[in-house]
C-alpha cells in the first residue's frame, strides 16, 4: 500500500493509545469503532483532528492565533499525508438565542438576499403593492393614454395656507402655470387675484404632447420633466389628464410611502435579526421577552374568570379585577378559561377601548409597586406572573414590522422560517416559477433548495429554520453542521464526525449514509466514530479499536475493508456479522391495571393531546422517528408533572394510577458532570472519602499523624502546593497554546513527599488514583484490618464494575469521559443506595457512544435498578435496547406536524404484531421496510 494515498499515523500514544500505527485512506468513508473507552475519540479527535487543527493555527499570524482555540500537539512520531481537518462535534457550542438552524446552515442569509432582490412591499391594511415609480414607469403610463386627452405633469403646491407667498417663490424659480379649481392659469394672473375658495392647486411642470411618443427626444423631455417633478414635489408627481373638462389625477411616487406610512427599502440588513437595523426593538432579535404570561396568570384552564376574581387571585389584585364585573360579557365570566376562543382570550388579555385588559392592569400594578417605597424591602409579588414569552410585537419573527411587509408570492420571511423544512422545500420546488425575475436569482434558489434538501437527507425535515441551535440534541446539531459542510462544496478536506446517527431513527439511517457518501464523492475524506451497524457496513474502511477498554484497549485490532473484517477475530466483527448478539431479557412479567402510571392530555409542541400509560417498576422505552415528540413528551410533560408532584408537593391533573408510588425523580442525560479537572471517578462516587479515611488510619499506624484531609488534592495540607494537587503546571503563552508541564516538585504525583511515604499494601495514594477500578478492587480486597471501610469501598467499586466501568482509572477526570461513560457513572451513584425510595429514572438515548458489547452491560445495570424497586423510562432508537424493554411506547407516525400521535403502546410481543409506523419494522428487521 502506497502511503501517498493514505494518511499515515505513526506511534500515536494519546491518552490510552498504545503506540498505534494507522493508515487512513484519502477520499474514503472511514469508520472508527470499538468498545467504549477503547481509544476511538483519542485517535479521531485528539490525534488526527488535533494535529490538523494545530497545523492550521501555525499558518496564521501570531496576532490571529490568540483568537482561535488551540489544541495541544498530539504525542505521535509523525502524521503524513494530512489534509485540512474539520471537526463536526455533538457538543452544542452556542447558547446564543440568535443562533438558529437557518443562520448556521446559511440558508437564512440566502433568504435575506432573495427578499431584498425580488420581495414586494405589501400595504398591511389595503393589501396593495407598494413600489417605487421610476421615470420610465411614468413614461410607459403616458404612452397608454388616449390621444383625445390633454396631459400634464404636475405636483401639489405645498403650503396652501399661504398660497400667494408660495406662488411667488415658484414664479421666481421659473415655473409659469398652475391648475387651480379645475382651470389652468398663469401664476402671474393668480397672484394678483387668488380665489377665496381654493379647493386644489397643482403646479404644472410640463404639458405633454401625445404625438410621436416613441420619439427619443420626446421621451427624454418627459423623463426630465418627471425628474423635475420628483425633485420639486418631494418624490411625488401627478399625471393629470383632461377631457371635456373632466379631470383625472394619477399619483406616482419615487418614495416608498402610502397613506402616511413610510416603508423601508428592502435590503439584506432589513431582514437580519443580528443587525440593529433589522431587529425587533422590543425583543432585540431573540424572539422572547420577559413579561406577564397568560398561562401563569391563568394556570388552571378549568377555572372560570369569576373563579379567579373571587377565589384564586390574591386580595391586592381582586380589588382591581372586581371592576370587570360591570365591563366583561356575562358569558365570559362563567366560561372556563381553557374553553375561550382565541379572540375572547385576546380581548380578556389585551382589552379594547372600554376595557384595559388584564395584562395592562397587572402592568400598572407592577409599576405602582416598583415606584413605592415598599419595593425596597419586599419581593415584587407580580414577578411570579412573568416568564419568557413570545414577543408580542414581532410574534417571534425577531424582525421589525417593516421587514414583514415584504413578501414573495404572499409569504413573508417569517412565514418561511416557521415552516417545517420539508414543507418549505416543497414550496420552493413548486412555486419558484412564480417568483418574479427568476432568471436573475436562479443561483440563489438553487442554493436554498439544495441546502433544504440536505437537511431532509440527513433526517431533519421536521425542524424549522427558526429553531434555536441550543435546543437541538447533539446528533441533530451535528447533522445541521453536516448540511453546512455539504453546502460549502469543499474538496480535499478531512471531516471528522462523532456518532452522527445519535437521535436518528433507523428508518432514516440510509439518508445519512447517502449524505456522508456525497461528502466523500466530492473529494473529501470522511472519518466517522460510529457503532451503527448500517453505517459500518457501508464504510469503505473500518478501523476497530480494542480489544477492550481503558488499559486493556488502545490498540488497533483491525483495519481494512468490510469484506476483510468478516474473518477478523474482534468483538465488533462478531456482533456485526451475527456471530454474537445482545442478550434480550426473556422474563416478561404480567402487569395489572393498578401497576400502571397514567398520563393524559400531553400537548407540548407537536403532541396531539395524547394519553399514555407505562408500568411501575419496569423498563419503558419511548421510541419513534426523529421529531415525533419523544423529547417533548418526556422533558416538557412527564418530568415537569413529576416535579410538581415530588418536589413542590402539588397535585397533578395529568398523572394518575401508580404515580404516587414514585418518591424521587432522576433525569440522567449525557451532559458533563463537571468541567473541572479535579472531578474524577473516585471523588464523584465518594469512594475516595473512604479511601482517604483508610489511608489516614494506616498513616497513624506508620507513625504519621495525618487526618483524611491530608490525602485530598483539593485542599491545603498534604497536596503539592506548586501544582495545587493537579500534577501538572500550566505555563500561559501569549501567542501560542498554553504549555502543560509535569510538576517538577511532586513529579506529577499530586502530593507532598511525606504523604506519598504512607504505604498501603505496597502502594501510595497516587498509585491508587492511577489504578483502574478493577485493579483498585483487587488491591482493597486484600484488606484484613478495617473491614467496615473495606466493605464500603468494595461495594462502590463493584457497582462501577457492574455498569461496565471497571477499565476507568480511579483518577479519570469526568470532564474527559464520553457521554455513555457519564451516564453509567451517574447510574452507579444511584445503585450505591441499597434502600433508596422508589424513583423514576429518565434516560435520554443511553446507547450513545455504546458498542454492542456495552449495551449488554448497560441493560444489566438498568435491570439492577428495577430489581431495587425503581422505574426506568428511556428515550431510545437502538433496536437491542427496545427489545430489552418491558413496555414500549411508539410515537409518530412521522416527525413534526405529522407526528405527535401514539402509534403503539404495549409489550414487546404485542409490538411484533404492530403494522403501523416504522419502528417495529426496523426493530424486527421486516423486509421491504417502507422508507419515506
Amino acid at each position: 500500500m502506497s502511503e501517498q494515498k493514505y494518511i499515515a499515523i505513526k506511534n500515536a500514544t494519546t491518552h490510552n493509545l498504545k503506540g498505534v500505527d494507522v493508515l487512513v485512506p484519502h477520499k474514503k468513508l472511514v469508520v472508527i469503532t470499538g468498545v467504549s473507552g477503547s481509544g476511538k475519540t483519542s485517535l479521531a479527535y485528539d490525534t488526527l483532528y488535533a494535529e490538523g487543527h494545530r497545523r492550521y493555527i501555525e499558518s496564521l499570524s501570531s496576532y490571529a492565533r490568540q483568537f482561535v482555540e488551540r489544541l495541544p500537539k498530539p504525542p505521535v512520531d509523525y502524521i503524513k499525508g494530512l489534509s485540512p481537518c474539520i471537526a463536526l462535534q455533538q457538543k452544542v457550542s452556542s447558547n446564543n438565542p440568535r443562533s438558529t438552524v437557518g443562520t448556521t446552515t446559511e440558508i437564512y442569509d440566502y433568504l435575506r438576499v432573495l427578499f431584498a432582490r425580488v420581495g414586494v412591499i405589501i400595504h398591511p391594511v389595503t393589501g396593495q403593492e407598494i413600489k417605487r415609480h421610476y421615470p420610465q414607469d411614468v413614461v410607459q403610463y403616458i404612452q397608454t393614454i388616449s390621444k383625445e386627452n390633454n396631459v400634464y405633469i404636475g405636483i401639489p403646491v405645498p403650503n396652501q395656507n399661504n398660497l400667494q407667498q408660495e406662488l411667488e417663490v415658484l414664479l421666481q424659480s421659473g415655473f409659469s402655470r398652475v391648475l387651480i379649481n379645475d382651470k389652468i392659469q398663469k401664476i402671474t394672473d393668480v397672484i394678483s387675484n387668488i380665489p377665496s375658495d381654493v379647493k386644489q392647486c397643482y403646479l404644472i411642470i410640463d404639458r405633454i404632447s401625445l404625438e410621436n411618443l416613441e420619439d427619443e427626444d420626446n421621451i427624454s423631455r418627459i423623463t426630465d420633466s418627471v425628474e423635475t417633478a420628483y425633485n420639486q414635489g418631494n418624490g411625488v408627481c401627478y399625471i393629470i389628464t383632461e377631457n371635456n373638462h373632466q379631470w383625472q389625477f394619477k399619483k406616482f411616487s419615487h418614495t416608498l410611502e402610502s397613506d402616511g406610512i413610510v416603508f423601508e427599502e428592502p435590503t439584506p440588513q432589513l431582514f437580519a435579526f443580528t443587525n440593529p437595523y433589522g431587529i425587533c426593538p422590543d425583543c432585540k432579535g431573540t424572539s422572547k421577552v420577559f413579561d406577564f404570561d397568560f398561562n401563569k396568570v391563568f394556570p388552571y384552564p378549568d377555572a372560570s374568570l369569576e373563579n379567579y376574581i373571587y377565589a384564586i387571585f390574591p386580595s391586592y389584585i381582586k380589588s382591581e379585577l372586581s371592576k370587570l364585573k360591570s365591563i366583561h360579557k356575562d358569558e365570559l365570566s362563567i366560561k372556563p378559561i381553557g374553553q375561550l376562543t382565541e379572540s375572547e382570550k385576546d380581548w380578556l388579555w389585551n382589552g379594547d377601548n372600554k376595557f384595559k385588559g388584564i395584562k395592562n392592569i397587572f402592568k400598572r400594578l407592577d409599576e405602582e409597586f416598583q415606584a413605592s417605597s415598599y419595593s425596597r424591602y419586599e419581593n415584587n409579588p407580580y414577578q411570579k406572573y412573568k416568564s419568557k414569552i413570545t414577543c408580542p410585537s414581532c410574534k417571534g419573527s425577531r424582525l421589525r414590522k417593516e421587514a414583514l411587509y415584504v413578501k414573495i408570492n404572499g409569504y413573508s420571511i417569517a412565514d418561511f422560517v416557521e415552516m417545517p423544512i420539508d414543507e418549505l422545500l416543497q414550496l420552493f420546488k413548486t412555486e419558484s416559477d412564480k417568483i418574479p425575475h427568476k432568471q436573475a436569482i436562479q443561483k440563489l434558489l438553487d442554493e436554498i433548495i439544495s441546502r433544504l434538501q440536505f437537511l431532509c437527507d440527513v433526517g431533519l425535515p421536521y425542524l424549522t429554520l427558526n429553531r434555536e441551535i441550543h435546543t437541538l440534541s447533539g446528533g441533530e446539531y451535528q447533522r445541521v453542521l453536516l448540511t453546512t459542510a455539504l453546502g460549502s462544496s469543499l474538496t480535499g478536506s478531512i471531516y471528522v464526525l462523532d456518532e452522527p446517527t445519535t437521535g436518528l431513527h433507523p428508518r432514516d439511517t440510509h439518508r445519512l449514509i447517502k449524505a456522508l457518501k456525497k461528502l466523500r464523492d466530492e473529494g473529501n475524506t470522511v472519518v466517522v466514530v460510529e457503532h451503527d451497524e448500517e453505517v459500518m457496513k457501508n464504510a469503505d474502511w473500518i478501523i476497530d479499536m480494542g480489544p477492550l477498554a481503558g488499559k486493556n484497549g488502545g490498540k488497533v485490532v483491525f483495519q481494512g475493508s468490510v469484506e476483510d473484517m468478516k474473518n477478523a477475530d474482534t468483538l465488533t466483527a462478531e456482533y456485526l456479522f451475527g456471530k454474537e448478539k445482545v442478550k434480550v431479557n426473556t422474563i416478561k412479567r404480567p402487569f395489572k391495571d393498578k401497576d400502571f402510571i397514567y398520563f393524559k392530555n400531553a400537548t407540548a409542541n407537536n403532541l396531539k393531546n395524547i394519553d399514555i400509560q407505562f408500568p411501575f417498576n419496569a423498563i419503558t422505552c419511548i421510541t419513534g422517528v426523529s421529531g415525533s415528540g419523544k423529547s417533548s413528551l418526556v422533558e416538557n410533560e412527564i418530568v415537569p408533572e413529576f416535579e410538581k408532584l415530588i418536589i413542590h408537593f402539588k397535585n397533578s391533573e395529568k398523572l394518575s394510577g401508580a404515580a404516587n408510588k414514585i418518591k424521587q425523580l432522576h433525569y440522567i442525560n449525557q451532559n458533563s458532570i463537571s468541567t473541572s479537572t479535579r472531578s474524577n471517578c473516585a471523588t464523584y462516587t465518594k469512594v475516595y472519602d473512604d479511601i482517604r479515611i483508610l489511608f489516614s488510619k494506616y498513616a497513624q499506624i506508620q507513625g504519621f499523624y495525618f487526618d483524611p484531609s491530608y490525602f485530598s488534592f483539593n485542599v491545603q495540607g498534604g497536596r503539592c502546593e506548586k501544582c495545587q494537587g493537579e500534577g501538572i503546571v500550566r505555563i500561559p503563552m501569549q501567542f501560542m497554546a498554553d504549555i502543560e508541564m509535569i510538576c517538577d516538585e511532586c513529579n506529577g504525583q499530586r502530593f507532598k513527599k511525606d504523604v506519598l511515604q504512607v504505604n498501603y499494601n505496597g502502594v501510595n495514594i497516587n498509585d491508587i488514583l492511577s489504578m483502574s477500578v478493577e485493579e483498585a478492587y483487587n488491591t482493597f480486597d486484600k484488606e484484613q484490618t478495617f473491614v467496615d471501610l473495606k466493605k464500603r469501598i468494595l461495594h462502590t467499586l463493584n457497582i462501577l464494575k457492574k455498569v461496565g466501568l471497571g477499565y476507568i482509572s480511579m483518577g479519570q477526570s469526568t470532564s474527559k469521559m464520553s457521554g455513555g461513560e457519564l451516564q453509567r457513572l451517574k447510574i452507579a451513584t444511584f445503585l450505591q443506595e441499597e434502600k433508596a425510595q422508589p424513583s423514576l429514572f429518565v434516560l435520554d438515548e443511553p446507547s450513545t457512544g455504546l458498542h454492542f458489547y456495552d449495551i449488554e452491560i448497560l441493560m444489566k445495570a438498568l435491570y439492577e435498578l428495577i430489581f431495587r424497586g425503581h422505574t426506568v423510562l428511556i428515550i431510545e432508537h437502538q433496536p437491542d435496547i427496545i427489545k430489552c424493554a418491558d413496555w414500549i411506547i411508539d410515537l409518530g407516525p412521522e416527525g413534526g406536524k405529522k407526528g405527535g400521535y401514539v402509534v403503539f403502546q404495549g409489550t414487546l410481543e404485542q409490538f411484533k404484531q404492530c403494522n403501523e409506523g416504522y419502528t417495529s419494522q426496523c426493530v424486527f428487521n421486516v423486509e421491504n421496510v417502507k422508507m419515506s
